[in-house]
């Protein structure tokens, strides 16, 4: 059904795949570690041994659909479907298991996201080896490939990808406030190249997973977002700023490279 831009349905994980589907710059790194890993499959297995043709629901994934493109960027959703690719790589004997184009277009730039493919492709590849499936090994693969679903939303307007952007999956990490301010930031810069870009994000998680450890001179992100730069525009305001959070992200909005504020200088 089609309702102001919107268009829902229910896709099973095979013809997800067949979508081109892209990580657009905004979102964050793939960032699943083992655990989570671990959960999916598990949740997955339980329906295939109970029983093999029922349905196995898997969340809710958000596209929005690029204009005049046959791409579809993945709003909400990138971590579960990453994971399950490299499950399917590793189900189908090492192999991409669907056509061209695909997933494998993805260039995954960030340090961050690189570092958990990895560690989650070696750990997948051990950790069906101990499921023991035996004979029943194609049969999970098609399990999950036609009996796992996802109810999607496709999304058409721009603004309406960024606002369901600031929602949950029913597996994924919480975003951090910041994480939406990244996003609102980047929709302002998509003139950059990609490369700039890139290089943008990957500075942005460095500074965000800083540690109290760190040395003086490095930039805690969320502590200069939440503490000082938030508390500031809204004593501009005669505002109270006690806490930022994804309630109030809309104080920083209407910022661009073209309006200039001036902030508190940091020695």
């Amino acid at each position: 059904m089609t309702e102001r831009n919107v268009e829902v349905g229910i896709e099973t994980v095979n013809k997800m795949f067949e979508y081109q589907l892209t990580i657009p710059d905004y979102q964050r790194p793939y960032k699943w570690q083992t655990k989570h890993i671990k959960q999916l499959i598990d949740d997955i297995y339980s329906y295939f041994i109970k029983d093999k043709n029922q349905e196995c629901r898997l969340g809710v994934i958000v596209l929005h659909k690029d204009e005049g493109k046959d791409e579809y960027n993945i709003v909400d959703g990138q971590q579960r479907l990453t994971s399950l690719f490299l499950l399917l790589y590793v189900l189908n004997d090492n192999k991409n298991p669907f056509g061209e184009p695909n997933f494998l277009n993805n260039e995954f730039n960030h340090s961050q996201s690189v570092e958990h493919i990895k560690q989650n492709y070696e750990y997948l590849k051990s950790y069906v080896v101990d499921l023991g499936l035996g004979d029943d090994f194609k049969n999970f693969k098609g399990f999950i490939l036609d009996k796992c679903t996802f109810a999607t939303v496709i999304l058409t307007e721009i603004d309406e990808a960024f606002q369901y952007f600031d929602s949950q999956n029913s597996r994924g990490k919480s975003l951090e406030a910041y994480d939406l301010l990244k996003a609102y930031h980047l929709r302002e810069l998509r003139r950059l190249a990609s490369p700039a870009i890139h290089r943008l994000v990957e500075r942005w998680e460095y500074q965000a997973n800083e540690t109290i450890s760190a040395p003086r001179d490095r930039v805690w992100l969320k502590l200069i977002i939440n503490d000082v730069l938030y508390r500031h525009r809204r004593w501009q305001s005669h505002k109270e700023a006690e806490f930022f959070n994804k309630q109030n992200v809309d104080v920083f909005k209407g910022l661009n490279c073209k309006k200039l504020t001036r902030y508190l200088h940091f020695v």
